[in-house]
């Protein structure tokens, strides 16, 4: 299964709508820690690593 976006636009060259698709991307992000008391618990993005995991099943472009 693959998740895809489609645009659609006119060509006028051509004289028709044309339909174009792209593949979904995702940018994951790690927020900033400011309490190092839990430094030991944000040094691993464990939980963003398995989402982005997760939607590498689906085919789907990710940035960390």
């Amino acid at each position: 299964m693959s998740w895809k976006t489609a645009i659609i636009y006119y060509n006028p060259k051509e004289a028709k709508f044309t339909k174009q698709i792209m593949r979904l991307k995702i940018l994951l992000i790690n927020p900033w820690i400011y309490d190092f008391a839990a430094y030991n618990l944000w040094s691993r993005p464990l939980g963003l690593i398995k989402v982005g995991e997760y939607l590498r099943c689906f085919d789907i472009d990710l940035f960390l």
